[in-house]
């Protein structure tokens, strides 16, 4: 009797064949959820701003701005920039002076398609009109919508 000892070239040609196509069809899943987890942690991000800035504008009694960290064009937005786009004619480094302007880190996968530049919060915790934050990555979507009365929540969608 013969003792075998190890694969013959074609074995080993074979399973890495196998590998190769397996890999293969789980590759684009994996993309696709590694999109989803981006967009999901950029959903989450903006929904943890909007609830602190509305209990800091609800402790200080102050005015507070609640904006992404970047614009529908994916350009950055310091908070200053967040301030005079969201309400013309203030006084932004006033605003970052006094610690009442929060920017939602948006991942760099994640594109923001929303007109909305960011959220006011009254000293009552409210804000003076609805508003919709929508976050896209590979043709899904969360939407952050932001009530009058200052509460928010997260729907999906599609881009």
């Amino acid at each position: 009797m013969r003792n075998n000892r190890g694969f013959t070239l074609i074995e080993l040609m074979v399973t890495i064949a196998v590998l190769a196509i397996i890999a293969s069809i789980a590759a684009p899943s994996f993309s696709d959820h590694i999109a989803k987890q981006s967009l999901d942690n950029s959903g989450m991000e903006v929904l943890s701003a909007l609830n602190e800035g509305r209990s800091k504008a609800i402790a200080l009694r102050a005015v507070v701005v609640v904006c992404p960290s970047k614009d529908s064009a994916g350009a950055k937005i310091t908070p200053e920039q967040c301030v005079t786009k969201t309400i013309s004619g203030a006084d932004g480094d006033k605003f970052v002076e006094q610690n009442r302007v929060l920017l939602a880190n948006i991942i760099d996968s994640t594109g923001v398609t929303s007109t909305v530049s960011g959220v006011v919060f009254l000293p009552t915790g409210n804000v003076r009109n609805a508003q919709t934050f929508t976050l896209c990555a590979k043709n899904k979507s969360k939407n952050i919508v932001v009530a009058a009365t200052g509460a928010s929540d997260i729907l999906v969608g599609t881009c």
